[in-house]
C-alpha cells in the first residue's frame, strides 16, 4: 500500500481558519489517504456541498462571490497537490476527484461580468488559477521541499491533461521551453520530465498540428532550439535528444537522480515515436 500522507495547509492551522476551508480540508486529507474508503462520488459530492451556491441554498445568508470561491478552491487544489509524490497513486485519485466534480449537475453563475460558467462542468477559473501559480514560480528555500512540491504539482497537471479535463499544452510546452531549449535548471529538467511520463501521449498527438498565430506566440522558442516554429516533430527530437545528453555525456552537469529521470524520459519518448513510425 502507498505511504500515508501527511497534509497541511497553514491557513487551517491558524487561529481563526475559514470554517469552509477547514471542511474543504478535512474532506480532502480522508479522501486521499490510501486507506480511506471514501469514493471519488462521495468526496466529490461533500466538496460541492459547500459552494456558496449550494449554501445559499441551505439557508446561508452571507456568503462569497462565486468567482471568489472559485479562485479559492483552484490555490487549495494546488497547494494538496504538491504535497502528494509525483508517483503516489493519490495523485490519480485526485484528478478522479476533479472528474467527478464536472459530472454533477452544472450550476451557472456569473464570472468577469456577464460571461455564464457552469460549475463545475466548466471548471470555471482552473486555467487562470495554474496560470497564476506559474507566475509565482518556485520561491527555494534551501531545502529540497520547493523542488519536490514544483516536481509533484508538474506531475499532477501533466495528469489532468492526460485525462481529458484540461487543455493546456501550451504548459507542457513552456516547461519544456524553459527546461530543455535553454540552459538545463534540474528543477525545470525534472519537471518536464513528469509531462513525458503522464501526458506524452497527448503531447505527441499535438506534433505538427496547425496552431493559431496567437497560439504560434505562447509556444515560443528558447534560445538553444533553432528549428521550425509550433509543434514539429524535429523539436519532440531536440527535447528527447536534450533529455537523453543529460542522461549520458552530460550526466555530471545534473544529480544522479536527475541523470536517472533524463535517461527513463529519453525512452519514453524514443518509445512513443518508434510506435507511431511503424
Amino acid at each position: 500500500m502507498a505511504q500515508k500522507l501527511h497534509l497541511r495547509l497553514k491557513y487551517v492551522q491558524e487561529d481563526d481558519p475559514w470554517v469552509v476551508e477547514k471542511k474543504n480540508f478535512a474532506i480532502m486529507n480522508d479522501f486521499l489517504q490510501p486507506e480511506s474508503s471514501m469514493s471519488p462520488v462521495e468526496a466529490a459530492f461533500r466538496i460541492n456541498e459547500l459552494t456558496p451556491m449550494k449554501r445559499q441554498a441551505q439557508g446561508e445568508v452571507e456568503t462569497e462571490h462565486p468567482e471568489s470561491y472559485m479562485w479559492e478552491i483552484w490555490a487549495f487544489f494546488i497547494e494538496i497537490s504538491k504535497q502528494i509524490p509525483h508517483d503516489h497513486s493519490s495523485q490519480g485519485k485526485l484528478v478522479s476527484l476533479i472528474k467527478e466534480l464536472t459530472l454533477l449537475p452544472p450550476i451557472e453563475v456569473e464570472i468577469w461580468g456577464p460571461k455564464k460558467w457552469r460549475v463545475w462542468a466548466d471548471l470555471p477559473l482552473m486555467g487562470e488559477a495554474w496560470s497564476e501559480a506559474w507566475e509565482e514560480g518556485v520561491d527555494y528555500d534551501g531545502s529540497d521541499e520547493p523542488l519536490k512540491q514544483d516536481i509533484n504539482w508538474q506531475a499532477f497537471s501533466a495528469r489532468l491533461l492526460q485525462s481529458g479535463l484540461t487543455r493546456w499544452f501550451m504548459y507542457a510546452v513552456r516547461i519544456f521551453r524553459l527546461a530543455l531549449e535553454e540552459e538545463p535548471s534540474q528543477c525545470r529538467i525534472r519537471g518536464a520530465a513528469q509531462w513525458i511520463e503522464h501526458s506524452r501521449a497527448v503531447i505527441f498527438q499535438k506534433l505538427d498540428f496547425e496552431f493559431s498565430a496567437g497560439e504560434l506566440i505562447t509556444l515560443a522558442k528558447g534560445t538553444l532550439y533553432k528549428g521550425g516554429r509550433g509543434m514539429p516533430r524535429e523539436r519532440w527530437d531536440f527535447w528527447e535528444a536534450g533529455f537523453r545528453a543529460l542522461g549520458g555525456e552530460r550526466a555530471g552537469e545534473v544529480s544522479e537522480e536527475t541523470a536517472s529521470v533524463c535517461r527513463k524520459a529519453a525512452l519514453q519518448m524514443a518509445e512513443i515515436s518508434l510506435i507511431s513510425d511503424q
